[in-house]
């Protein structure tokens, strides 16, 4: 009797055959089960290795027994040929046809209705979403086309009657802003996009017209004493017809009741649907302090969309000081607690410290910013920005798996908040992971169309990704809305070095010369000098290393840093001497950027080229890992 002919005899080949379709089956539902409870990646490889190593014993035991009326006999005793072991047999055929009509009914169902319904909204979503074409020119010729359940929340009126009393509008504004975001199903402008119409003369129609909006709400702000006055309209901007309006006279402690209750009642007016989740997170109050909440919002009016806690050690500080006096009247006032841990990673990255107290720094500000992050998510989970936050301080500690799954959560409680998805897209940029990168800058463009940090970071993304000119035409529309951005100039200067722009690439490196302040910080003078020395200008080289030099003789100056400034003046030696040092201590850098730009060869630096310079480069590798899940567009 030939192998097969056994193997069939002895239903080795059913029993396989029944283990591998429930097997399947078992992953497929890993697969969907596993997201939902957070669990993972590796408990299903996990699962693949034991069923992998299972089927052995099965093989084994399939040819050792079979399956009678009296349950498992060894084969040896057994007459194949009996009628009840036969009618066994059926039956063993019958549940493995069972089983592969239940893998077949699945796979029908995931191929043609799951799968077409996920491609329908694909494709929706793609026709949504502004391509980076459209996003570089300065005018389109085509009819705007507003976003679902979209919004342009436009600057308070402040009526009050102490001018000092102005923050109040300010931070009204802000919050009432990131209620509406919070709201999956809606489209709202942020706030650095919808400054700009403060005091504009455009008609409604104008600004929906600009910003992709089917609504655009107005209002204003009266505080005085303990009671504040907030009237707020919805308007049809294509008729200026009003579709739903409301005055609110509170007290202070009430305002943050008020703002909930203006966030619900737009959605519905727009009839955007709200998840049970959201319903449940707009039923609490942050704070029912009066004092707490005036603190807060007089943080809000200087934060003004987030990230301007990059801007300055002084803003830092002058937040964190409202910030302190909010939770000092309100130790569970979880909204900041998220925003304390975010200014604390922006101090961890950005500010100036001693260059001997550089790891006393490090460690005390991610323990301020583990502190408050967990302190807010204790007091309220479903908090993205402090999961946002906590992504970020992983990312810039290089410990991938931490900052993906900190990513996730932030992206599925904040999908509409810009700051969130830029700091994904720089995330998925340093993992060469260019698509999704581009995909979540190009949305957060859709929610902040005029901010320059925005459109820079679309830019950084399409450059990394070796789409220069896409790059060069994103940059170059940063700098016309936002003519002061030199983070987004010195990027067009890389953009228009790699395209063989040597003339542009110059003229944006000394506009970005004249743009940074005296005391601009050491990073962006090495990236300056790293320009100027393959543009052909060692002189200037030569001044921006200088200036680097000279700060780093009061304030901590990384390696990767100094290795990109080296590369201006074409101390090669040096240059990989301190890339070295970075790469095997990456505890010295203080922000991770320069590092990747290295890595990348943003400047597409010829020397970086090189066997020994890409063999350091690839220690600042960071692992890919699976790609985040869409976006809602």
């Amino acid at each position: 009797m030939s192998l097969i002919s056994e193997l069939k005899r002895r239903n080795v080949l059913r029993v396989v055959s029944a283990y591998a379709v429930v097997g399947w089956l078992m992953l497929q539902g890993a697969e969907i089960l596993f997201p939902v409870y957070e669990i993972s990646d590796n408990v299903i490889k996990l699962i693949v290795v034991c069923l992998g190593i299972g089927l052995i014993p099965v093989v084994v035991l399939s040819w050792v027994f079979q399956f009678t009326p009296d349950g498992l006999k060894l084969d040896k005793d057994v007459d194949a040929s009996s009628a009840p072991v036969q009618a066994s047999t059926k039956k063993l055929d019958r549940v493995v046809i069972v089983l592969l009509g239940l893998a077949l009914v699945y796979f029908a169902l995931d191929k043609f209705v799951f799968q077409a319904a996920g491609d329908k909204q694909q494709r929706a979503n793609v026709e949504q979403s502004p391509s980076t074409d459209t996003l570089a020119e300065s005018a389109s010729i085509r009819e705007p086309q507003a976003l679902p359940h979209s919004v342009a929340v436009l600057p308070f009126d402040n009526l009050s009657p102490d001018p000092d009393d102005a923050y109040f509008a300010y931070g009204i504004h802000e919050s009432i802003i990131n209620d509406l975001a919070k709201i999956q199903a809606m489209n709202v402008i942020a706030r650095p996009s919808v400054i700009r119409y403060a005091e504009s003369e455009m008609s409604m129609k104008e600004i929906a017209d600009e910003l992709n909006v089917g609504a655009i709400m107005g209002g204003s702000v009266r505080y005085a004493g303990d009671r504040v006055r907030i009237s707020a309209q919805l308007l049809d901007p294509q008729t200026n017809v009003q579709i739903w309006a409301d005055q609110y006279d509170r007290d202070l402690a009430d305002v943050f009741t008020v703002q909930s209750d203006i966030a619900q009642r737009i959605a519905r007016a727009l009839e955007a649907e709200l998840l049970p989740r959201e319903q449940e997170g707009f039923s609490k109050a942050a704070t029912k302090s009066a004092e707490a909440s005036s603190a807060f919002f007089q943080a809000m009016s200087i934060i003004r969309g987030g990230f301007r806690v990059a801007a300055s050690p002084s803003i830092r500080s002058a937040v964190q000081k409202h910030l302190d006096r909010a939770i000092e009247h309100d130790p569970n006032f979880a909204l900041a607690h998220a925003w304390k841990a975010r200014i604390y990673v922006a101090s961890r990255l950005y500010d100036p410290v001693a260059p001997n107290q550089w790891p006393e720094f490090k460690a005390r500000m991610e323990g301020l910013v583990e502190r408050h992050a967990a302190k807010a998510l204790a007091l309220d989970p479903d908090i993205g920005l402090a999961y946002s936050t906590l992504a970020d301080l992983r990312a810039h500690n290089w410990q991938t798996d931490a900052a993906q799954q900190a990513s996730v959560k932030a992206l599925g409680l904040s999908s509409n908040d810009p700051e969130v998805l830029v700091r994904q897209a720089g995330f998925e940029t340093h993992r060469d992971q260019h698509q999704q990168a581009i995909d979540h800058m190009l949305r957060a463009v859709q929610l902040d169309p005029n901010s320059g940090r925005v459109l820079h970071e679309l830019g950084y993304a399409l450059h990394a990704s070796g789409q220069h000119q896409q790059a060069s035409d994103v940059l170059e529309k940063c700098l016309e809305l936002n003519p002061r951005e030199a983070i987004a100039s010195i990027m067009l200067a890389r953009s228009q070095f790699a395209l063989g722009n040597q003339q542009q690439a110059l003229d944006a490196l000394q506009l970005t010369e004249r743009l940074i302040p005296d005391d601009a910080a050491p990073g962006i003078r090495g990236d300056i000098a790293w320009g100027y020395g393959l543009l052909g200008r060692p002189e200037d080289a030569r001044r921006a290393f200088d200036k680097v030099i000279e700060l780093a003789a009061t304030r901590y100056v990384d390696p990767a840093v100094l290795a990109w400034s080296y590369m201006g003046i074409q101390d090669y030696q040096e240059a990989f001497r301190q890339l070295e040092l970075a790469a095997n201590d990456l505890s010295l850098i203080q922000d991770s950027y320069p590092a990747h730009f290295i890595r990348e060869n943003s400047w597409s630096d010829p020397r970086l080229e090189q066997p020994d310079f890409l063999a350091l480069r690839k220690k600042f590798d960071l692992k890919t890992r699976p790609p985040t899940p869409k976006l809602k567009k």
